[in-house]
């Protein structure tokens, strides 16, 4: 009886147990269905997107495209998938990459990189079917697919942004070669002053042939003062920054280089700005000064000579009215429109007309007058100030120009109403040429020397 009673209670026990196992049995039926569903789900979600992306999207098994969506086969301008599937990477590049890899031996590589750390990203030159070379930029990630790891590519057309990169490289590097060989110094600085580019010329003027300024601050390199009172010049850099502007240097201003020499200096300086106008440089040209500044010396002492030997004339013809006709310069008296009232021998002389036939005249239109500043302009200033003096440039009746410095004063009525321009006119033409052919054998004397030095360096 026990022992039946003990049977009893087994069977009971054995019975629970395999309800409990069937229980859990069919939970993990329902939960592998359910796993399965959601994988399911997952992959038609996988596949909807993968069809439907707008960039182009392929499948890679090891090293061969398994499948891709029509983004991609637009891209490479096939007419169907089939085109695409069973090929390699390197099938859809040229033969080399452009950093000088073979496409076959790099499609490996990146693929092995992918397969280790799980993603990867990188740029890719293919060519496309129809022979075209384009840049894509690719995205690699190892999913699983059916059980086994599938190397999913994304790529995105980057063709326009590489050829504009391309365009900006070679533009810098045309702009770098320009400021290289042109004659001026050039200084390009970021907005902390600090040297970005200097070519050859700035670095002779500075002394700093043998040392690179590039980080260098500008007030290191670029060292300048006043040439009379031999104080510092502000900072081209600061005022160009402060002022956001064009700008130029002072008169009378020495660069002072490394090795001491000082040197007279003609400069600008501009804001150099990105495509939203901000302000991320300034470049600065400057060039030697020192022929230009004798050149002007000697036309100043010129002028001086010329002034004094005028206001000398003036004061004798004041003096001596009827001695007029003696003069050697041309003394003319207009109205105040312009025709002739006067016109003395030294006119005749130096312009070839006699008086009788210009009198009358409307002298600015035979004499053909120019000037840097408007005729309109001289006489307003001969009407307001009462005077005026400068450089004219005259026809002569042969048909040769001819240059004069000229000085005008205004007779006006008792009641202050303006009646002539008296003007005093001396040929300088002689002494203009003399000027200029004195700054071309300056010139060439300078370009003799720099040869020689070349030639000796070469030596």
């Amino acid at each position: 009886m026990e022992a039946c009673s003990r049977t009893k209670k087994e069977l009971i026990n054995e019975l629970a147990e395999m309800r409990r196992r069937v229980a859990e049995l069919e939970r993990s039926i329902a939960n592998r269905k359910e796993r399965e569903q959601n994988e399911q789900e997952s992959e038609e979600k996988f596949r909807l997107l993968f069809e439907r992306s707008t960039d182009p999207a392929l499948l890679l098994d090891g090293v061969k495209f398994i499948d891709c969506n029509e983004a991609a086969v637009k891209l490479m301008g096939c007419s169907s998938k089939d085109q695409l599937i069973g090929l390699r990477p390197s099938d859809l590049s040229p033969e080399w990459q452009p950093d000088g890899r073979l496409s076959l031996e790099k499609a490996q590589d990146v693929a092995d990189t992918s397969g280790r750390e799980g993603v990867h990203r990188f740029e890719w030159l293919h060519r496309t079917f129809d022979g075209r070379d384009i840049w894509v930029d690719v995205s690699l990630m190892v999913i699983p697919v059916q059980g086994r790891p599938i190397l999913y590519t994304v790529w995105r057309d980057i063709t326009e942004r590489k050829l504009a990169e391309n365009a900006l490289k070679a533009s810098r590097e045309l702009f770098r070669t320009t400021l290289t060989s042109i004659g001026d110094a050039v200084i390009v600085t970021d907005i902390d002053g600090r040297i970005r580019f200097v070519n050859a010329e700035a670095q002779r003027l500075t002394g700093w042939m043998g040392e690179d300024p590039l980080g260098q601050p500008l007030s290191s390199v670029f060292r300048i003062i006043n040439e009379q009172s031999r104080e510092p010049v502000e900072n081209p850099v600061d005022k160009v920054l402060r002022l956001g502007c064009v700008v130029g240097l002072a008169n009378h201003t020495l660069l002072v280089s490394k090795d001491g020499r000082e040197i007279p200096i003609d400069d600008s300086g501009a804001p150099v700005r990105s495509a939203d106008g901000t302000v991320y440089g300034v470049v600065l040209v400057f060039r030697d000064f020192t022929a230009h500044k004798e050149a002007e010396q000697a036309l100043q002492k010129a002028h001086d000579e010329l002034e004094q030997r005028v206001e000398e004339r003036t004061a004798e013809l004041k003096g001596q009215a009827e001695l007029l006709d003696l003069a050697h310069d041309a003394i003319i008296v207009r109205d105040v429109k312009g025709k002739v009232c006067f016109w003395s021998s030294g006119a005749e002389d130096i312009y070839g007309w006699t008086k009788d036939e210009v009198t009358g005249s409307t002298i600015d239109t035979f004499l053909q007058t120019k000037s840097a500043k408007p005729l309109k302009y001289i006489i307003g200033d001969v009407q307001r100030e009462g005077r005026w003096e400068g450089e004219l440039s005259h026809m002569r009746k042969d048909g040769r120009r001819i240059v004069v410095a000229s000085r005008w004063a205004l007779r006006q009525s008792a009641c202050g109403r303006p009646m002539e321009i008296m003007e005093i006119n001396s040929d300088i033409t002689d002494r203009k040429e003399a000027a200029e052919q004195l700054r071309q054998s300056q010139k060439m004397e300078a370009i003799g020397t720099l040869a020689g030095g070349i030639a000796h360096d070469f030596n």
